[in-house]
């Protein structure tokens, strides 16, 4: 029997970072977070799989205006199934920007809905894309941003990114010091 993953408790502050926060597949929905603040996000269909690099080269920008380090936070696949080639694609393209992938973040949808949303993933898919959607343009519209179309894929991201800001399994990538100048209690 497979061991459970350990979810690690939520910071009490936004983590000082850039996040990338990705819903990967067949249309990948991303969004931005600089220091917990919503900046950025949007949808790229399979044909737009070349446009990855601009959204990893709007991310550094971002990271160096901010002087915060970039992190990117991905949802993991319910299964092998569910894999497409986006998911290979996000990780690639941001090897090539960064050198590494030790700052990217894999989460399970039951973690990041539960956590931002309230729901688990028995609520049915309708009724979580339904609550994603109204969290995103909570979220977009508090940033300022005005009223679009959003699709369920980029809601997802967004509240992805939204989990990032003060998800442990961040922090850890962050590092001891990033942790403890956060005032993290794990």
């Amino acid at each position: 029997m497979k061991a459970k993953t350990q979810v690690m408790p939520p910071a009490a502050k936004a983590w000082r970072c850039v996040i990338l926060a990705v819903d990967p597949g067949d249309a990948s929905g991303w969004s931005i977070w600089t220091n917990g603040g919503y900046k950025a996000s949007g949808i790229l269909e399979a044909h737009q799989r070349d446009a990855i690099p601009r959204v990893i080269e709007m991310l550094s920008e971002y990271a160096e205006d901010a002087g915060s380090p970039p992190v990117m936070v991905r949802e993991r696949p319910f299964s092998a199934r569910t894999i497409g080639p986006a998911w290979g694609m996000w990780d690639a393209a941001w090897e090539r920007a960064f050198g590494n992938r030790r700052k990217i973040v894999r989460v399970w949808p039951a973690t990041w809905m539960s956590r931002v949303l309230g729901v688990s993933t028995k609520a049915g898919k309708e009724a979580i894309r339904g609550r994603s959607i109204q969290t995103a343009r909570t979220i977009q519209a508090l940033a300022g941003q005005s009223m679009r179309e959003t699709t369920h894929d980029e809601a997802a991201a967004v509240c992805i990114g939204r989990w990032g800001t003060h998800a442990g399994e961040v922090g850890k990538v962050l590092g001891k010091r990033a942790m403890k100048a956060a005032g993290y209690v794990g």
